[in-house]
């Protein structure tokens, strides 16, 4: 009988797999192009457009058509990994949902980079990626 309230533990390979999910959105994610602010909400100088607190993903807004997320199974991708996930649901539903969707955001880093540059020039930091596992962050599942 399971009580409420009560989570079961994580194994040591989730952990690490949660770790390594954590370094690749700082790696290649493109929040270390950010200063850290909190609660202000921006004007972006591309599209003249409020933002909020969703920084980065208004930059992915703006990469529209480049393949951030990948299906596994075929060669659909999306900048919005939401999409690629019900993709896969709707179209590779015989995998039972076990499928991950492939991070491809290591390919745009440079891309990611200009355009944080680009819609925020006054919160923009330019940071040098950490060498620590470019190489290695290619074709994770998430």
């Amino acid at each position: 009988m399971k009580m409420f309230g009560k989570r079961k533990r994580m194994s040591a390979l989730q952990k690490a797999e949660n770790r390594y999910r954590i370094l690749m959105d700082r790696t290649v994610g493109g929040e270390m192009y950010l200063k850290k602010i909190r609660n202000r909400h921006i004007r972006c100088h591309m599209c003249d457009g409020r933002v909020g607190k969703q920084y980065i993903k208004h930059v992915y807004g703006h990469l529209e058509g480049k393949k951030l997320y990948k299906c596994p199974t075929c060669d659909e991708g999306s900048h919005i990994k939401k999409l690629v996930k019900l993709h896969m649901d709707q179209c590779h539903s015989e995998k039972g949902g076990m499928a991950l969707v492939v991070d491809c955001r290591w390919r745009y880093i440079g891309l990611i980079r200009d355009t944080v540059k680009e819609c925020f020039p006054l919160l923009f930091v330019d940071a040098v990626p950490p060498k620590i596992g470019i190489l290695q962050l290619g074709g994770l599942a998430l």
